[in-house]
């Protein structure tokens, strides 16, 4: 899109909720830059944003959309390739749990001498449990030993490594985890963190999780002070963390129970907050060096020829001709009149008769109104009257 330094700049972009399980509180803002230096936000603010969210988020379920507009007052940009970026920002909470098996170590090595499998013998049908997790930006999953893990009670104590793996599912940035609540079984302690972090004790009724995780039959321990490289997780990438967990001999026996096999489950609940940027690149002319052009100021259509809009569901390409070559743009958006709206602009510099333009995500079912110019310094509309399409469904 190509401004003049004098113009009002407005850009606009739609967010859709999806694969969520609650509802979430939403905040919507926008910020620029003039070219990699941030733009100050004056009093009255220069930059503004609809709707606002600074006193109340939006509530968003699955499958709704929300439309989001950001407006730059004239004078804000300088003369260059410039930037905005409107973000939606969201707290939530991703729950995990693995299951896993404990057998005693003499008792599975003498099933395996025999060439028993010990799933088959005590009618386990979950040979490989995985992680299970709530649906989100953000998956969890966790790693143990291969099981059935056997617990060798001559040993003073078991070590082994717990992996909590958060990888970024979404076209986001996963700009803070505030905390990781780590759930075990009784009998399992965590005594040490890989990398930075500060882990604690605690409880069930504490982190407020009764409701999946009972004090006495786990132990709770909370993470926090994480250092990690926030923002720059890319999508389909994951950071992992490891924490080392040990049973000390005294436990062994309420571990394993007075069953030949036991059945446990590690837990994590991690909050975290998430952010969908979206960024617009916009060319800035120097509003001081445009005059009227007297050989294209009263350009027009060619005879007999119209605005013509071919539009699909989330497209649309827009032609036209002018009776003399000039560079051309057009305005777009939702709604019946461009009068009043916050248009998408598209400039062709190149000085042609012939014009053509595709516009990309659009919504669905939706009507847009459109204004066509001509331009060469100063700008010429071309249709005097509102000129309108709507987009398939």
């Amino acid at each position: 899109a190509s401004f003049a330094t004098t113009d009002k700049v407005g850009v606009y972009t739609t967010l859709k909720a999806t694969t969520i399980d609650k509802p979430l509180a939403v905040t919507v803002g926008c910020s620029a830059k003039n070219g990699n230096t941030p733009v100050a936000v004056t009093d009255p603010p220069n930059i503004k944003v609809t709707p606002d969210t600074s006193t109340k988020p939006l509530d968003m379920s699955a499958d709704e959309s929300q439309d989001i507009d950001c407006q730059i007052e004239p004078n804000t940009f300088t003369v260059g390739r410039d930037t905005v970026t409107i973000e939606a920002k969201f707290d939530m909470t991703t729950l995990s749990y693995l299951k896993t098996y404990f057998m005693d170590k003499k008792r599975l090595r003498e099933l395996r001498d025999a060439k028993i499998d010990p799933y088959t013998q005590y009618g386990i049908t979950d040979r490989n449990p995985v992680s299970i997790y709530t649906s989100g930006p953000v998956s969890v999953a966790m790693g143990f030993s291969t099981p059935p893990i056997g617990i060798d009670q001559t040993a003073e104590e078991f070590v082994g490594t717990l992996g909590i793996s958060l990888k970024n599912e979404w076209p986001g940035v996963l700009k803070d985890v505030k905390q990781v609540v780590l759930i075990v079984p009784k009998g399992i302690t965590i005594t040490s963190l890989t990398g930075t972090g500060t882990i604690v004790a605690s409880s069930c009724d504490k982190m407020g999780a009764t409701d999946w995780c009972d004090d006495v039959s786990s132990n709770v321990y909370e993470i926090t002070q994480l250092s990690l490289p926030l923002g720059q997780i890319a999508t389909g990438d994951a950071i992992t963390l490891r924490a080392q967990v040990r049973i000390a001999s005294s436990d062994y026996e309420g571990l394993l129970g007075a069953t030949p096999i036991s059945t446990k489950y590690f837990k994590a609940a991690v909050d975290y907050t998430y952010s969908l940027p979206k960024e617009t690149t916009l060319l800035i002319r120097d509003a001081s060096t445009e005059t009227t052009n007297t050989e294209c100021k009263n350009v027009k259509l060619a005879p007999a020829t119209t605005i013509t809009t071919t539009p699909q569901s989330t497209t649309a390409t827009v032609t036209f001709t002018t009776d003399s070559a000039v560079s051309s743009e057009i305005k777009y958006c939702i709604g019946g009149s461009i009068v009043g709206c916050s248009p998408m602009i598209l400039t062709s510099p190149t000085s042609n008769t012939t014009h053509e333009f595709h516009l990309t995500d659009l919504t669905p079912g939706a009507l847009y109104s459109l204004e066509a110019n001509a331009f060469c310094g100063n700008r010429i509309k071309l249709n005097d009257e509102e000129k309108t399409f709507q987009t398939t469904s």
